[in-house]
């Protein structure tokens, strides 16, 4: 398992510089590194993202990242390098997915043997599914230590029940003080109770372990009094590690509200919650065993007083009530919002697709553990002497089948109750086909010899992905042969620039300043007050974390979705004004826009998740493009997309692709053809498809011939393709490119391959203000050509202003032309990396007869773009 994990560690390691795959990873990395320097502290609040609060954020700073700092510290002999930090966190996750070995095996030893064990294990090390993907070298998030101390935590309590079970401690033995009888018992119930704290402690949301030991506690103890069996024992049992799980969560408690993602007042009250419901029920059993009653009073009275009880609760704490029931169907009940579902783990698994998923993570074990809890509810309930470890497992493997339905990502949950269940089938059949009592190779029979190869090959063989002339391939292998950092590798020179090419937060203006300490400790607030010199980065929120660790600079939004609606309102916003309103609150800003092409390419996964967070609820995608595919005899493919005036308008297209310019229609049309057809769940939809005579692109010679076209068509409209609007976009007069990625892109649309730089950094500035004078009723267009010099490629800034009757005009431009060495980051502002050719060139046109004369050119200094200097330029323009 562990080789499996490793294998192209060192493609994470660029010049030095350690790598990681996903989002999270990275933060996990900012937040070791913090422990490191101020062990055994974690950060209790960081002002370096979510922008302009600052944020806790208690899914992170957790055991995980202790366990991580004291690793690196006991590596880095006290003081380790930041390499030496980001290899430990590197290796964390495979090492942390091999010790799963040691939970499972001894889950599946207790249930089925040491044979149930090895069966358990064997499965545990083949699956090619969530559980491996997120326990290869580089994906060093918390889910490896999630896994690991659930298995743990749940393996303990069983061990504390089997115990309780066995021993019978009462409540009399406690009044009396006769502690040394229960000792055993109590000792089991007190470990356990700390293996959960454990488990919660590495991950807050973990909390839903309650919740399964509570499912469990009822079912069990039900069924015990049912069939004349005091419930007492494990009751006692669940009350004592209940309440040192709620002691021990008590520690990092940071809030008195409710959340499930810090750690606040929830995780020790669930505990409490369970405490007190087995108190309930003890004494529910007690009280009907001294009336007499008969026993199936039980479960009628625990129904009915759990039912009062919910109702009560919703009548009188409606809030509390409402967010209960909802992070239930959030977790298991098959209910993701549109903003989750943006989320690629929190993503619920089609329904019919359930049966596919499940091949594919789990061979035939996922068939293997049904029936393996088959047999198990057969025994519990035949059992004279059943085991409470039985209903815990069975609960274990059917919550987590639901929570894995629900968030794909409880699938590296599911993995450890599929793979005990798997072992006690083959135990089963092992016992039932006399292999397991074998103790010489040479007394086997030719029977025993097929089962056990069926058993193998049933078991092996679906993990198998090809048998060639280099031998077996496991699907587990192909998976770990293609680990990669990711998009992070497409980033990182952009994100380098802007660490050492934009000035320190603190310092933007004002390079005197003191510039803020990035491994500072801030004491916990709502609203983290910033000096005048900070600024914050718009990105899309998978982004943020990227910003914070590599770029040392302040995201907006981020990973944890902080921001995500304002990031999401600004990219859409096809308004400037109302753009830079989203991100200003008083006297702080953000100062950079951060984009990449699959925010503004569609059928990127980037390109429609903001449409899931802005405020605008009335904006779908289907308002911004529109799909074609192309229709034959036999079949319906997709070809591509049409853009929408709206996806022209929005200010990430504006920036990416136009560089803030304005843009001209062409006479250029797209016409297409409707056809009606049958979608797989019956119903009938009217869908676009490229013409039948082949001419998807019409260009005319003139647009007074092509808006005549589009309007006798039906079928048709003016651009939607390439960079082609319906409409003029008018330039942006706050923004301009500073920086564009050596990183390109390249990827297939509609009308042939779209290429060019991967992330494009644009910085917000106040803009060369232009006052001018020309011929009354014309129209003045500015223009410049800049150059972007690691792609050796240019690109014309344009912008156009009409006259009224008195002849003025007035421009903001966002683009300088001179003065780029004085206004540097020394000067508390950018080194930019995008600069002008030459100077502006002013040009006249007359509205009457639409003639065109190049008037003259200007020189715009850096000073005034950034508003150092905010005197106007004057500009006198004639036909003379």
């Amino acid at each position: 398992m562990l080789w499996t994990r490793i294998q192209g560690w060192s493609t994470f390691v660029s010049s030095g510089q350690v790598l990681f795959s996903g989002n999270d990873a990275w933060y996990h990395y900012r937040q070791v590194t913090y422990t490191v320097a101020n062990f055994p502290q974690t950060m209790p609040f960081d002002p370096w993202t979510s922008f302009p609060t600052g944020t806790v954020s208690g899914q992170f700073g957790t055991l995980y990242d202790q366990l991580v700092a004291t690793v690196a510290l006991v590596l880095g002999a006290g003081s380790p390098t930041e390499q030496t930090i980001g290899l430990t966190l590197l290796f964390t996750p495979a090492v942390l997915g091999t010790l799963v070995i040691i939970p499972t095996y001894l889950l599946g030893r207790h249930f089925g043997g040491r044979l149930a064990g090895i069966g358990a294990v064997v499965v545990l090390a083949l699956t090619p599914g969530a559980f491996l993907q997120r326990t290869m070298v580089g994906f060093s998030d918390h889910h490896a230590a999630e896994t690991l101390f659930q298995a743990f935590g749940m393996l303990a309590v069983m061990l504390a029940v089997q115990t309780a079970e066995r021993e019978k401690p009462v409540f009399e033995v406690i009044q009396a003080r006769e502690f040394q009888a229960v000792k055993k018992p109590f000792v089991r119930s007190i470990l356990a109770g700390i293996a959960v704290a454990l488990y919660v402690s590495v991950w807050p949301p973990g909390v839903v372990i309650a919740f399964i030991l509570a499912v469990f506690y009822g079912l069990h103890l039900t069924a015990e009094f049912i069939r004349n069996r005091s419930p007492e024992h494990v009751a006692l049992q669940g009350i004592i590690s209940s309440l040192v799980t709620a002691l021990i969560l008590l520690v990092p408690m940071s809030t008195l509200g409710l959340s499930s993602t810090d750690f606040s007042l929830l995780q020790p009250l669930l505990f409490v919650l369970v405490a007190v419901g087995l108190t309930i029920l003890a004494t529910l059993a007690r009280f009907i065993e001294s009336r007499s009653l008969p026993t199936k009073y039980y479960p009628g009275i625990l129904g009915g007083g759990t039912i009062a009880l919910a109702l009560l609760v919703r009548v009188i704490a409606p809030t509390q009530f409402e967010y209960f029931v909802s992070q239930f169907y959030r977790i298991f009940g098959y209910d993701a919002s549109a903003s989750a579902r943006t989320i690629g783990e929190a993503q619920p698994i089609p329904l019919d697709s359930v049966e596919t998923f499940m091949l594919e993570s789990y061979g035939l074990a996922f068939l293997a553990a049904v029936a393996g809890a088959v047999l198990l509810i057969t025994k519990y309930l035949r059992a004279q002497d059943s085991r409470g470890s039985d209903v815990a497992l069975l609960v274990w493997f059917a919550l987590m089948t639901m929570a894995t339905l629900t968030q794909v990502r409880f699938d590296y949950y599911l993995i450890i109750p599929v793979a005990v269940l798997t072992g006690v089938c083959i135990a089963w059949v092992s016992r039932k086909t006399g292999l397991q009592k074998l103790d010489n190779v040479r007394n086997i029979s030719a029977y025993q010899v097929i089962i056990g190869v069926l058993i193998v090959s049933l078991l092996v063989g679906p993990f198998v992905s090809s048998i060639g002339a280099s031998g077996v391939t496991l699907d587990s292998t192909t998976v770990a042969e293609s680990n990669q950092p990711g998009e992070v590798t497409a980033w990182e020179d952009s994100l380098a620039w802007l660490q050492s090419n934009t000035p320190s937060e603190g310092t933007y203006g004002n390079p005197n300043a003191t510039a803020m300490s990035y491994q500072a400790t801030v004491s916990q607030t709502a609203d983290y007050e910033y000096p005048s010199g900070a600024y914050g980065v718009v990105s899309w929120w998978d982004y943020g974390h990227f910003i914070t660790t590599l770029g040392e600079r302040i995201p907006v939004a981020n990973p944890f979705q902080q921001g995500s609606t304002t990031a999401a309102d600004f990219l859409l916003s096809s308004n400037e004004t109302a753009a830079n309103d989203f991100v200003t609150w008083d006297d702080e800003q953000a100062q950079y826009v951060m984009l990449d092409w699959k925010l503004t390419t569609p059928g990127s996964e980037k390109y429609t998740a903001p449409t899931a967070f802005t405020t605008d609820e009335n904006l779908t995608s289907t308002d911004l493009v529109e799909p074609v595919y192309q229709s034959t005899n036999t079949s319906i493919q997709f070809a591509g997309y049409i853009k929408q005036q709206q996806h022209y308008d929005s200010l990430r297209v504006r920036l990416y692709q136009y560089y803030g310019s304005a843009v001209d229609t062409q006479p250029i049309v797209v016409d297409w053809e409707t056809q009606q057809v049958q979608t797989s769940s019956g119903d009938i939809t009217t869908i676009a498809t490229t013409p039948s005579d082949g001419q998807f692109i019409k260009q005319f010679e003139n647009m007074t011939a092509a808006e005549a076209y589009v309007q006798s068509d039906g079928t048709s409209q003016i651009g939607g393709v390439s960079g082609l609007p319906s409409d003029r976009i008018p330039a942006l007069e706050h923004y301009r490119l500073v920086h564009a990625s050596d990183s390109q892109y390249s990827v297939s649309t509609l009308t042939g391959i779209s290429q060019g730089s991967w992330v494009k950094t644009f910085e917000r500035v106040p803009g060369a203000e232009i006052d001018g004078r020309a011929p009354a009723n014309s129209t003045v267009t500015a223009s410049v050509q800049l150059s972007i010099p690691n792609q050796n490629s240019t690109f014309t800034y344009t912008q156009q202003a009409e006259t009224g009757a008195d002849g003025e005009f007035t421009m903001t431009l966002p683009y300088s032309t001179t003065g780029y060495e004085n206004w540097g980051v020394d000067a508390g502002y950018t080194n930019v990396s995008v600069q002008a050719t030459g100077p502006y060139s002013f040009s006249l046109t007359n509205t009457t007869n639409e003639s065109t004369t190049a008037a003259t050119t200007i020189d715009v200094p850096e000073a005034k773009v950034i508003g150092e200097d905010t005197t106007a330029i004057n500009v006198t323009l004639s036909t003379d």
